[in-house]
């Protein structure tokens, strides 16, 4: 027995025959009769958009182009269909139309017009799209291998799939509806990624959660230790490293290290010079692999007293010379292993405080002390002669000293003094700070500022640093002063510590109250860089060095560092752990680096850090 459905389908195609019967037979006796297209039926009886379905019937034109067929795009609340969204015919006889199903159409009636004529059919049921990918396999690959993409409604045409693998594009291979087979691309990020499948012809796409491994790459999974002191031994473990040492190249946070042992599993280092905390990489046939970052941290240094220290100089990588109170000057041979005190200064011991010091070369130095006396050594500091000091410099701290050759240099201190020598430090002049200032000119009263710091690029550009935010540059030796005061800092009382300039428009100023400011411009504008951290925010800066292009520390009261890793661009604070500084009160008093970034630290009581 027929169901009815099929029975109403054969008896719709019956009509339809007769029908189409009858309209010839008229068309036989009347030139002028345009036939109705009759829709009779669809294969398959349901489809999807972007498909390809037969509409079987009769009166339809041979030519593609003049057939007119659409779709329905909505139906109302009382069932009435929206007919109007054309489909491409691909195919055309008078019985049966081959049309693609056009994006958006939805379950309905179509139409089919053929010279002015409409046919409208039953419904041809819409099946809506679905882009899906329900598994990948395998979960996980290698870069190269070949995976299959299980899912629906993607295109049978390979070009119309899109995929990726993070943000890099995969070839596609083979394409079915349900299926895709792709290549993990050689260069995707390995680990957990995400694969998304794009089919272009329906403006569609769909992602799943995939690994991207690979079992031959480089990588590097740990330290030991995890972190440590610049000179430390360090362990990296990982794979595929290469046991010729040569062909290691590891760096630390960018800044290369030496390799002294290797298997394709681990390699032994030591922690360079300059180095900050961050990750450290490892490159091999010009294949780089990083890993989890290693934390740079300070050890202590046996200075063999419990005096203050007050200023540290680096002449090269191997001699550094430390200066401090009752005349303690020590020296290092030997990078800072191991130190000695020269304690042939006549009269210093218990009496006088070294203030800072400064080497040439490895004989000729100089320094100053808090009494306003300035010392010079001949025989790298075999023995010492003293400055005979005026009625100007007497009793007055001498903070700073800094030379451009062996002859010509300066020095600063209390009240107002400025110092000039033109033949090695044997005679020492008063230079006037004299200022231009808009339209008048006037001199500094020497009675009212202590200058904390000076520097001298060659034997014409200097900057010295005062209190009360007092900022001065000169361009002809220090014979007349620009002044670069900051007003905000004068008001409130601010004493600026340190002056230091990398080239002629890029200088850097620190001081009191977290006080850190920038030139760009060479000192006619200064920013304040913000500071962010765990230490007060009005706390002192006593010192600054700039250690490379990334590593800017500062050393502040209370056992502080301040400390950029990007060339300044951002701070932030810390105290120094409490296992290298147990006393929290203790300041940190000066900064030095050596030519290839070794790093000394010096302060209260003794302390001396690197």
């Amino acid at each position: 027995m027929l169901t009815s459905k099929l029975f109403f389908r054969r008896l719709l195609m019956l009509l339809g025959i007769i029908f189409i019967f009858s309209i010839t037979s008229c068309n036989d006796n009347d030139n002028s009769f345009t036939p109705t297209p009759v829709i009779l039926n669809f294969s398959p009886d349901s489809t999807k958009p972007n498909k390809v379905i037969s509409v079987l019937g009769g009166n339809f034109d041979a030519e593609t182009s003049l057939n007119i067929v659409k779709f329905t795009s909505a139906e109302d609340s009382n069932g009435n269909f929206t007919i109007d969204l054309e489909a491409e015919v691909i195919q055309a006889q008078e019985n049966a139309l081959s049309v693609r199903v056009p994006l958006g159409a939805i379950t309905g009636p179509i139409t089919v017009t053929v010279n002015g004529e409409l046919g409208t059919s039953p419904i041809v049921e819409i099946i809506q799209l679905a882009l899906t990918i329900t598994e990948i396999s395998p979960a996980s690959a290698n870069r190269g291998d070949t995976v299959t993409i299980t899912g629906q409604d993607f295109s049978e045409i390979i070009s119309e799939n899109v995929v990726t693998f993070g943000a890099i594009q995969a070839t596609v291979t083979s394409a079915s509806s349900t299926s895709l087979e792709v290549i993990v691309p050689q260069n995707a990020e390995l680990g957990n990624t995400t694969v998304k499948v794009s089919v272009t012809s329906i403006q569609e796409e769909t992602t799943s959660a995939f690994e991207v491994t690979d079992t031959t790459a480089l990588s590097v999974l740990s330290y030991s230790p995890s972190g440590g002191s610049i000179g430390a031994e360090v362990t990296i473990f990982g794979a595929n490293f290469s046991d010729v040492i040569s062909e290691n190249t590891v760096s630390f946070n960018g800044i290369n290290a030496t390799v002294s042992a290797a298997t394709t599993t681990s390699l032994t280092v030591v922690v360079p010079n300059g180095v900050t905390s961050g990750p450290i990489s490892v490159t091999v046939n010009g294949v780089t692999a990083t890993g989890p970052d290693f934390t740079v941290t300070f050890s202590t240094n046996d200075s063999s007293t419990s005096l203050d220290l007050l200023k540290v100089f680096w002449l090269n990588d191997t001699i550094a010379y430390i200066v401090g109170d009752d005349g303690t000057l020590l020296k290092t041979t030997d990078s800072g292993a191991t130190w000695t005190a020269d304690t042939v200064i006549p009269g210093l011991a218990g009496t006088d405080d070294l203030y800072n010091v400064f080497f040439i070369d490895e004989n000729t130095g100089w320094a100053t002390t808090r009494s306003g006396v300035i010392y010079k050594t001949s025989d790298a500091g075999g023995s010492w002669t003293e400055w005979e000091d005026d009625d100007k410099t007497k009793s007055e701290e001498i903070r700073s000293i800094i030379f451009v050759d062996a002859n010509t240099g300066w020095a600063s201190g209390d009240n107002g003094i400025i110092l000039h020598t033109t033949d090695g430090g044997s005679n020492w002049d008063v230079q006037a700070a004299t200022f231009n200032s808009g339209t008048s000119t006037y001199t500094y009263d020497y009675d009212t500022l202590d200058f904390d710091n000076i520097f001298f690029s060659d034997a014409n550009n200097g900057w010295a640093v005062a209190e009360k935010g007092t900022i001065i540059s000169t361009t002809d030796g220090g014979s007349t002063w620009i002044d670069h005061t900051n007003t905000t800092l004068q008001a409130a009382d601010i004493d600026l510590k340190r002056v230091i300039f990398t080239d002629a428009n890029n200088g850097w100023v620190v001081g009191e109250q977290s006080t850190i400011l920038n030139t760009t411009d060479g000192g006619s504008t200064w920013n304040t860089i913000t500071i962010t951290g765990n230490l007060p925010s009005d706390i002192d800066i006593n010192y600054f060095e700039i250690v490379n292009n990334n590593l800017i520390i500062a050393v502040t009261d209370d056992a502080g560092l301040i400390q950029s890793f990007d060339g300044g661009t951002t701070f932030s604070s810390s105290m120094v752990d409490s296992g290298i500084i147990s006393d929290s009160t203790l300041d940190l008093e000066g900064i030095a680096a050596s030519p290839s970034g070794k790093i000394i630290i010096v302060g209260d009581d003794g302390v001396l850090l690197k």
